[in-house]
C-alpha cells in the first residue's frame, strides 16, 4: 500500500507556509524547503512488517492493519 505524504520537520528557524487543502482537519505548515522536497518527491512509499501486531498486521483479506497504516492515512490526509 502506498499513501502520499506531507511530511514537517521538527525545529526549522524559517516562516511556515500553509500549503494544506481546504476543509482539512488540521493545518499541516510546511517550510518552503519542506515544501521543495515534496515537490521533488511526489510519491513516498511506506514498507509494513506485517508480523509486527499492533503496529501492523495482516487481516483475512490481505490488507495491512494496525496504528501504521492508521498514521499513515492521517498523515496523508493532512
Amino acid at each position: 500500500m502506498v499513501f502520499p505524504l506531507w511530511l514537517t520537520a521538527v525545529g526549522r528557524a524559517q516562516a511556515p507556509v500553509e500549503t494544506a487543502p481546504a476543509g482539512a482537519a488540521e493545518l499541516v505548515r510546511l517550510t518552503v524547503e519542506e515544501q521543495a522536497w515534496i515537490a521533488a518527491h511526489p510519491v513516498i512509499r511506506a514498507g509494513h512488517d506485517a508480523t509486527y501486531s499492533p503496529y501492523a498486521m495482516q487481516d483475512a483479506a490481505g490488507q495491512i492493519v494496525g496504528i501504521d497504516p492508521d498514521y499513515l492515512e492521517l498523515i496523508g490526509q493532512r
